[in-house]
């Protein structure tokens, strides 16, 4: 068995937040700094755990004593210089923490005065941070009262909006099959990796002068520690490869059975029915996103999706029935 040199780990530089961060690791068999490096930067960026925004839920909003309804995040709202599109955004960009053992939370955000309206005008919620109340979110002009409910939620990696389920993001919609209405979801970058740089540079052990040293800057949002988050990307790493085991080892060469064939045709995509953009969109927004889940569905569940009216509800059985599908029997 090959024998390696023991790995040492050290915390080379450090900002006064801890946001950002370099740690070598070294010594290292000649052109593993860059295959560590890459799997190191693979699951900082994608697999680490944070806190992300899921939805907005514009409720009561206000202008000039009329009341006005959201329906999308294409909408330019009265007596808000900014569009429903860039709120999300600048919501994503916020940093924001769910204290250990809180999973998910929904707070809520009342603004009625002119001018900029900032994370720390965020209601306060038990186990729940706002990291910097002074970032500005949208701004606000006369007579304009805006009341949005945020959910947020502690999760891994990225979780496009499409694939959120209202039981994912809201523990009151468990029994929902679909969104309230007004209710936008948002991607969900969960990790609070910023990015991370990974260099090699040669190292001596000895006479030998092959060895790598490896060096990865990291920069976290705020709020976040950088040697936390290298902590958990190393424990994650040592824990998929632990569970790499020749135990159970066996040759299977029938990869493709009928039946694994059969179940592949079950997930294709939405798209593959031909339907009209409007109500293919409009299913994707409650939570259809597949021939599968579109069959799963009951006639009675189909009329009561949001935004699926008698005429798109006519076209998908066509377009179903077409390609020799049906929905569940009530």
């Amino acid at each position: 068995m090959i024998e390696f040199e023991q790995i040492k780990i050290n915390l080379v530089e450090e900002s006064e937040d801890a946001s950002s961060a370099v740690v070598e690791l070294w010594p290292l068999v000649r052109g593993w700094g860059e295959t560590i490096g890459t799997a190191y930067r693979r699951v900082l960026m994608s697999s680490v755990s944070g806190t992300a925004a899921t939805f907005v839920y514009f409720k009561d909003c206000h202008h000039d004593k009329k009341s006005f309804h959201v329906y999308h995040e294409y909408q330019n709202l009265p007596g808000v210089r900014e569009a429903v599109i860039e709120i999300t955004q600048n919501i994503r960009a916020s940093s924001f923490i769910l204290d250990e053992g809180v999973d998910m939370v929904t707070v809520e955000l009342i603004a009625n005065k002119a001018g900029p309206v900032t994370t720390g005008m965020i209601g306060a919620h038990p186990g729940f941070t706002v990291v910097n109340p002074d970032e500005v979110l949208f701004h606000l002009e006369e007579n304009t009262e805006i009341s949005l409910k945020i959910g947020m939620k502690k999760n891994r990696g990225f979780i496009p909006a499409t694939q959120l389920r209202p039981s994912d993001i809201n523990k009151d919609w468990k029994s929902r099959s679909s969104f309230p209405a007004g209710v936008i979801r948002i991607d969900c970058s969960h990790s609070p990796v910023i990015n991370v740089f990974p260099e090699t540079v040669q190292e001596r052990v000895g006479e030998d002068g092959s060895y790598q040293r490896l060096r990865l800057s990291i920069a976290v949002k705020d709020g976040y520690r950088s040697e936390e988050v290298f902590r958990e990307a190393t424990e994650m790493l040592k824990a998929h490869f632990e569970r790499i085991s020749f135990d159970d080892w066996h040759v299977d060469f029938d990869l493709f059975s009928k039946k694994d064939e059969d179940e592949v045709k079950t997930f294709r995509p939405l798209s593959e029915l031909g339907l009209r953009p409007r109500t293919e969109n409009a299913l994707r927004n409650n939570g259809i996103n597949t021939i599968e889940e579109l069959c799963a569905l009951r006639r009675k569940e189909l009329k009561s999706l949001s935004r699926v009216g008698e005429v798109a509800q006519i076209e998908v059985q066509d377009k179903m029935a077409r390609a020799g599908l049906s929905l569940r029997e009530d």
